[in-house]
């Protein structure tokens, strides 16, 4: 109990950090006035945008999650949304492991190939940035050196090397790598490591990548629709392809789990792209808070109506692993080539 509560306060002092570097960055009182005088009728127009975007969101994980388990595409979807307002509540990814619990006993889905699908999201979601950055460079005239061209090449440098450690392990094998350690952790750790690959295997399918690709857009495209609707709202007046940004910048500032509902971390990175893009500063700051406050909302409803909807007990969170169903054998992603 004490180390939740320690990891509690931790996340609450990052998060006011961050608020406390975008207070200094903007005129306080200018902030309170464009937060005062915002349409707030756009922003309600907004919810049903950020709802869709989390649906196209879950349609994709469950492309992902499929090929590690047989989860139900409605029942899985659901679920995924549910989970997602434990991540408002308590830290470090908390509605991950709450979603790997569910999917555990009901369906027998290794917890490691949960988490692998979650990681293989994230690396969608770098890949996508990533293209989308390129494809609207010309509109946009971002430096070398901005802030956001900075935080891609990071992002790109970290996705290439996590392809090449996963092409590496597929390769040669986890228990080949692994071969000094002692037998008995050597089998332990690379039946775990076949599990987590488990949730990478759509990666490896030509036929999986356009699908997920299309998804993220799509994913992308409502949001920034909503955007754009709170941005009506806020009279921030930047082009469309910025709102695009916002959508792909607001996921990857979530990557890492270093605030509760990406609380401070969030409004920073998105009121830094709006000024790179040409918007006011205080005005962009305002915007963060307000298409952050009714995305939060958002997904907290529609995860309650979700957890209704599949029948969410407690049971299906605490319970002895006895009592769930065998998870599947991983597929031999890390068989060594001959």
């Amino acid at each position: 109990m004490r180390r939740m509560a320690l990891r509690i306060a931790l996340q609450l002092a990052v998060s006011a950090a961050f608020i406390g570097v975008l207070l200094w960055r903007v005129n306080i009182g200018r902030l309170g006035s464009e937060l005062h005088g915002a349409g707030w009728g756009w922003l309600a127009a907004a919810a049903p945008c950020f709802a869709a975007s989390a649906v196209f969101g879950g349609v994709r994980w469950w492309l992902l999650a499929r090929r590690a388990g047989p989860i139900p595409l409605r029942a899985g979807v659901m679920t995924l949304l549910a989970a997602g307002a434990v991540d408002l509540v308590l830290p470090l990814r908390a509605g991950t492991v709450a979603l790997f619990q569910i999917l555990n006993r009901r369906y027998g889905v290794h917890r490691a190939a949960i988490v692998g699908t979650a990681a293989a999201g994230g690396l969608v979601d770098v890949i996508a940035t990533v293209a989308l950055v390129v494809a609207l460079s010309p509109v946009l005239a971002l430096g070398r050196r901005s802030p956001l061209s900075v935080a891609l090449i990071v992002a790109a440098v970290a996705a290439l090397v996590t392809v090449a450690l996963i092409i590496a392990v597929r390769r040669y094998g986890a228990r080949r790598i692994l071969r000094p350690l002692p037998p008995v952790l050597c089998e332990r750790i690379s039946r775990q490591v076949d599990y987590l690959l488990s949730g990478f295997s759509a990666l490896g399918d030509v036929r999986s990548i356009l699908p997920l690709l299309l998804l993220t857009f799509a994913d992308w495209g409502a949001a920034a629709t909503g955007y754009i609707l709170v941005g009506h709202g806020f009279r921030l007046g930047v082009d469309w392809p910025l709102y695009l940004l916002v959508e792909a910048g607001g996921n990857l500032s979530g990557l890492v789990p270093l605030t509760e509902g990406n609380i401070g971390t969030y409004e920073l990175a998105v009121r830094e792209l709006l000024t790179a893009g040409g918007a006011d500063g205080n005005r962009a700051a305002a915007f963060a808070v307000g298409a952050h406050a009714v995305g939060l909302l958002t997904t907290l409803v529609l995860a309650v109506v979700c957890a209704v909807a599949v029948r969410i007990r407690p049971h299906d969170l605490f319970y002895r692993d006895a009592d769930t169903p065998r998870p599947a054998g991983p597929p031999l992603t890390a068989r060594p080539r001959p």
